[in-house]
């Protein structure tokens, strides 16, 4: 919209320069519509960076261990096989739905990423699901389904779901995230970059297949 917007007050004012007589050489004409769309394109990126800040969000659900029982590597690697995630990039479990990503799993603490070699002796006080907001289409559903798998690791681990923030988390808490993602997407939408397309992926792409 703004890029036509200012084709056409370039053109409108381009019109009137020529009828207002010939002390106005084409080449000012010229000039002056070049300034025009410059000052159009910089309003328009400011207004997409503006967006792009705003909307890269990431969603976590955390799964924390009984402080003196941390998970074990073949437990965790069981559960992700009961929860369809596999590893893969950077060395961390992801669920996809076709090719699309859907969300992310690592360990909650440094260096977050798991060693396929070592499972025997791997242990971790915590999990970390995570969602690229913008990243993936109707991303409250997807929260959904992230949080109710979240659910399904913290029983069969013995563990308890968290907020980012690390307090428990219970189910209005998630509804209550599931409702500010849905916000996100409303916006996104009434932007004209829904979350999950070719445009938002080129803006928020995380890098993660």
């Amino acid at each position: 919209m703004n890029v036509r917007i200012g084709i056409t007050i370039a053109a409108v004012g381009a019109a009137a320069l020529l009828l207002s007589g010939p002390v106005y050489a084409a080449a000012d004409v010229a000039n002056c519509s070049k300034k025009i769309d410059q000052e159009g394109a910089k309003i328009q990126a400011g207004a997409l960076k503006a967006f792009a800040d705003e909307y890269d969000v990431i969603a976590g659900v955390n799964v924390a261990a009984e402080a003196s029982t941390p998970f074990k590597g073949h437990a965790i690697v069981a559960a992700m096989k009961r929860a369809g995630l596999e590893l893969g990039a950077m060395n961390i479990f992801h669920k996809h739905a076709g090719t699309q990503l859907l969300f992310s799993l690592s360990s909650l603490y440094k260096p977050g990423n798991f060693d396929p070699d070592g499972w025997e002796d791997f242990r971790t006080a915590g999990l970390t699901f995570f969602m690229s907001v913008p990243c993936v289409e109707n991303p409250a559903a997807v929260f959904g389904q992230m949080a109710e798998t979240a659910a399904e690791v913290a029983q069969f681990l013995g563990g308890t779901l968290l907020d980012q923030e690390r307090r428990p988390l219970s189910e209005r808490g998630i509804a209550a995230i599931r409702a500010q993602v849905q916000g996100i997407e409303t916006r996104m939408r009434a932007f004209g970059i829904p979350p999950g397309s070719e445009a938002a992926l080129r803006l928020f792409g995380t890098g993660l297949t």
